[in-house]
């Protein structure tokens, strides 16, 4: 299973929303979907928004 199709399971998104939330700068999303990401890459909630900010 590749890494979208793992993430896109655990955290109820589509592998394409999660491939166009990472190949397209002007996609948007909520915090409650940032928050369900992180969990399912087991990283912090903070680190991932602030990785995303820069």
């Amino acid at each position: 299973m590749n890494k979208q199709g793992g993430v896109a399971r655990r955290t109820g998104l589509s592998a394409y929303r999660l491939i166009q939330l990472s190949i397209n700068p002007k996609s948007q999303f909520r915090l409650d979907k940032l928050y369900l990401i992180a969990l399912a890459i087991e990283s912090d909630p903070a680190d991932l928004l602030l990785a995303i900010m820069r």
